[in-house]
């Protein structure tokens, strides 16, 4: 029997397949890619902390496996690439609805500012997994910088590199929903070749 596990935000990427093939062939994608999945838990080492098991069974993982899928079905990489980059902008506005309601809380600059305070940051974003460090925090912005990213590891670990910025331009989609109180820039990025990703969040006057 062919082991078969659901994968997270499954419908967002078969949003995606609908649009360019028939259900036949979406479901196809889908059964192979859960089998994919499940071979990928098997493979990989179950991390300690919380936030890393999100972001490697809930992001990383599922990703790999849809890319897998269409590839050994012949798909092109840029077709595949497409669908991928499509279904994680879903996700991501998915995933940034809290970001969207606490920008109509009082005083949300400073609840974003906590974020980033040493202690909860590390939660979200784990060291060795990453390697960052909070440049600035003050009343006027907040600035990161990360030498070394989870997914680009895990992407190059599985031969798939090449899936990092469709991971990294969730960014742009989940910090959008803080765009009534800050600014997202970032001018380098590390899933692009950059030797870091400059993270800087500008509050709005």
């Amino acid at each position: 029997m062919i082991d078969l596990v659901k994968i997270p935000y499954m419908k967002y990427y078969k949003h995606e397949l609908e649009k360019s093939f028939d259900m036949q062939e979406v479901e196809k994608i889908k059964q192979i890619s859960e089998k994919n999945y499940a071979d990928l838990l098997k493979d990989c080492n179950d991390p300690s902390k919380i936030m890393l098991k999100f972001w490697l069974k809930k992001l990383a993982l599922p990703t790999i496996a849809v890319y897998r899928t269409m590839l050994s079905l012949g798909y092109e990489p840029d077709e595949a690439l497409k669908i991928i980059k499509n279904s994680l902008v879903n996700i991501a506005k998915k995933i940034t609805m809290p970001y969207r309601i606490m920008s109509y809380l009082p005083f949300s600059y400073q609840i974003l500012r906590l974020e980033f305070n040493p202690k909860f940051y590390e939660l979200i974003f784990p060291s060795p997994a990453w390697t960052s460090k909070v440049i600035e925090n003050s009343s006027d912005k907040i600035v990161v910088y990360f030498n070394s990213c989870f997914f680009y590891k895990v992407f190059t670990h599985y031969g798939a590199p090449e899936l990092t910025p469709s991971l990294c331009n969730m960014d742009n989609i989940m910090f959008s929903g803080l765009s009534k109180i800050v600014e997202f820039k970032r001018t380098k990025i590390l899933g692009n070749g950059d030797e870091v990703c400059n993270f800087q969040l500008i509050r709005k006057k």
